[in-house]
């Protein structure tokens, strides 16, 4: 969709035409952002089709935000100069331009508007006049923010009381837009956070003396760091100035604390003594974190994201260094390269129960014993390849499932090896045992033998099948047995 058009009765051509009009009666009281914006708009409707014409393309060119720029629209339509039009559900927006002679008001109409407004806002700003640029950002806050006119004033008295009579208007017009944020736009809700505000002070200025600050009144922006750190994140104001020490020895700002706390809080660390631990901690785990993605064959820059997302939840799990290491390992052999990856498999190995070196190994020595049962049963049947996930199941069937001994198993194995379909053969024959209710060696070998089937397996290979199996070190085809458990179990 393009950003921007002419209207069906507005000028359209392959050059770009400014009226005289704009020139004498609009440029010299808009603000300069909406000059540019209004210009280059107006170059794009030249280009309807092209894929030039688009937000991106506006916002890139002039530095701005898809707010600013929304927001200067909004300034030309009060001027009544173009028309602005929003699709609420994919929130895009698109302008037509509009022939100057249909203008539907302007800065005349809101002076005339806001003549109480003005009057007020030009007592508070006593020291210098308030020029029609000013007043037109006021207008845009009134009418596109939809600030009562009280409230607008309350922002602006604020403003001056904090940075003095020569305060700019655009950190009075950023400020505003700070409280519209939140939707602060009455004059009750302005009033509510300006006092909420003024109770934090002293506390804030506490704060801002451990940078050597010496102002007498605290910023809205740091007292809204302030009320963030101790109402949403629930810090005691005691926390908040040992962090900011932290901060001051690192040559930080409050922005610093803030990016502190903000770390803290994500980690579940609200006292003192839990932050001391923490940063005790942290540079170990910066180290386990460069090692963990080493081990997986990745990268991350940052590594205190590593730590926030991954290691301190699999810390808190009981999870060791050694074995985490042991894991990262585990997981690259079997192409499983990102933490997410690993995230999961760890996550399936605390529902098993398996958090230490040990339980994890005694745990894998057990798979791979079974492979390797199950192996012998392949090479009892004559079927040279490894162990496939089709045979595991087929395995857990007999064994687990129907309870039919290794040793019938195997038993059973050593009469398939010329079957045209050996593990077919094993199926049906199992399965006949099962129903029979047979499970001793002795009884399985005779009923085999009343079914006319003969054993040509020397007896070498059946103790092959019950011989203990011990492992310490896995490959990659061991490490398949692991990771098909762990595809079985549910998180």
């Amino acid at each position: 969709m393009s950003l921007c058009s002419y209207s069906s009765d507005s000028h359209s051509g392959s050059f770009m035409v400014i009226e005289s009009a704009f020139i004498n009666d609009y440029l010299p009281q808009a603000p300069d952002t909406c000059v540019k914006v209004y210009l280059f708009g107006l170059h794009l409707c030249s280009s309807p089709a092209s894929s030039l014409n688009s937000l991106e393309n506006l916002m890139h060119t002039l530095s701005l935000t898809a707010g600013e720029v929304k927001d200067a629209f909004l300034y030309w339509q009060g001027e009544g100069l173009v028309q602005l039009l929003e699709n609420t559900s994919t929130n895009e927006i698109s302008v037509k331009y509009l022939p100057i002679h249909k203008k539907l008001g302007g800065s005349k109409k809101f002076a005339n508007k806001y003549a109480d407004f003005n009057s007020k806002a030009q007592a508070i700003i006593s020291s210098r006049m308030l020029s029609p640029s000013e007043y037109n950002e006021y207008y845009t806050l009134l009418e596109s923010f939809h600030f009562d006119q009280d409230a607008l004033i309350s922002i602006i008295d604020y403003c001056v009381k904090l940075k003095g009579t020569r305060v700019g208007y655009p950190y009075i017009v950023a400020v505003a837009k700070d409280f519209a944020s939140g939707g602060f736009i009455s004059s009750e809700a302005v009033q509510e956070r300006l006092a909420s505000h003024g109770e934090v002070n002293d506390e804030v200025l506490n704060i801002l003396k451990v940078f050597k600050s010496t102002t007498k009144y605290s910023t809205i922006e740091d007292r809204t760091l302030y009320i963030k750190w101790t109402k949403e994140f629930g810090f005691a104001h005691s926390v908040i100035k040992e962090v900011s020490k932290q901060a001051k020895a690192k040559n930080g700002n409050m922005q610093k604390v803030d990016k502190l706390l903000t770390t803290y809080y994500n980690a579940n660390m609200m006292t003192l003594k839990e932050i001391e631990n923490y940063n005790e901690t942290h540079d170990a785990n910066i180290k386990l974190a460069r090692e963990l993605t080493r081990l997986l064959g990745t990268y991350y820059e940052n590594l205190d994201i590593v730590i926030e997302t991954y290691i301190s939840d699999w810390l808190l799990k009981g999870y060791d260094e050694e074995t985490l290491k042991m894991l990262a390992t585990y997981c690259f052999k079997r192409s499983i390269k990102t933490l997410e990856g690993m995230n999961t498999c760890i996550n399936k190995f605390y529902k098993l129960g398996l958090i230490s070196n040990a339980s994890i190994n005694q745990y894998m020595e057990e798979l791979v014993s079974a492979d390797n049962k199950i192996q012998v049963i392949l090479d009892n049947c004559n079927i040279l390849r490894n162990v496939n996930s089709f045979d595991r199941d087929a395995y857990n069937t007999w064994t687990q499932t129907w309870g039919i001994s290794d040793e019938i198993v195997t038993l059973v194995s050593t009469y398939a090896k010329d079957k045209v379909q050996p593990i077919q053969y094993m199926n049906k024959i199992l399965a006949n045992l099962y129903d029979s209710k047979i499970t001793s060696y002795e009884d399985a070998k005779a009923k085999l033998e009343s079914f006319g089937e003969t054993n040509k397996q020397t007896s070498k290979t059946s103790k092959k099948s019950v011989a203990n199996f011990t492992q310490r070190e896995y490959d990659k085809k061991d490490l398949e047995a692991l990771f098909y458990n762990l595809d079985n179990v549910e998180i």
